[in-house]
């Protein structure tokens, strides 16, 4: 269930991670635990690596990226817990709207 005052306008399940320019996973080892075990929520992630999106992970959140075996700190995966330094290099990615560098690494990806 969604936090109060807040709508999702799609999940994981009914809109894949290419519709998105990136994927921010973020920290609480709850959450953290659930989207590690889920098939979904690690196909998302991996879907959005072979498919060069920008992926940032803070805190807790890397566990999600360990679980579905991403290379953390690899080409335009930004990890960590201070969410400011974590963003700043998400964001960095963004602009540069795919993560070229890392397309042979990608093709390798199950997704």
């Amino acid at each position: 269930m969604p936090a109060e005052g807040i709508e999702p306008d799609a999940t994981i399940l009914s809109m894949p991670s290419l519709m998105f320019d990136g994927v921010v996973v973020a920290g609480g080892a709850a959450s953290a635990k659930a989207l590690s075990e889920s098939s979904d929520a690690r196909h998302f992630v991996l879907e959005a690596y072979k498919h060069l999106k920008a992926i940032a992970a803070i805190g807790d959140g890397e566990e999600v990226l360990a679980a579905s075996h991403l290379p953390i700190g690899d080409d335009g995966v930004s990890v960590g817990s201070d969410v400011g330094q974590v963003m700043k290099s998400f964001i960095g990615t963004m602009s540069q709207h795919r993560v070229w560098s890392r397309a042979q690494k990608a093709e390798t990806v199950p997704a």
